[in-house]
């Protein structure tokens, strides 16, 4: 039987190469008592998603090696995440907003991120619907 993201508990991939977004997100998933993992770079967060198997990823856009973008083709070409899986942008680039919501992100949150921006974030990663920005 195929694995389907919406069917299970929540189990967050965070990968951002900045460690104090990375530890406040991962504080909050914490708090909210959702199994999460994290990882600095696309090519950590590939080899972790291999183990751990997210059913919602929460990526930087711009980190070395690989763009959020990127990281969300070769996760889903690698088969490494099931079908429904969450994905969500986090950047300072709000220029980029357009970009990862054509390439399929559900969620596009500019930094700093906000305790509002964490609710549409969860809400997200909880619901069956996209949310596309916050």
């Amino acid at each position: 039987m195929k694995r389907d993201a919406l069917s299970e508990s929540p189990r967050v991939l965070v990968v951002e190469d900045d460690p104090d977004t990375a530890d406040f997100l991962s504080a909050l998933l914490a708090t909210e008592q959702i199994d999460h993992a994290t990882a600095a770079t696309g090519e950590a967060a590939l080899a972790l998603a291999a183990e751990f198997h997210p059913t919602a990823v929460i990526t930087d856009f711009e980190m070395p090696g690989m763009n959020g973008i990127e990281l969300m083709a070769a996760l889903k070409q690698r088969q490494l995440v099931p079908a429904g899986t969450r994905f969500l942008c986090v950047s300072g680039l709000d220029e980029v907003r357009t970009r990862c919501l054509k390439a399929g992100f559900d969620l596009f949150v500019i930094k700093p991120v906000t305790l509002g921006k964490l609710a549409a974030m969860l809400r997200c990663i909880r619901s069956d619907e996209s949310q596309r920005t916050a």
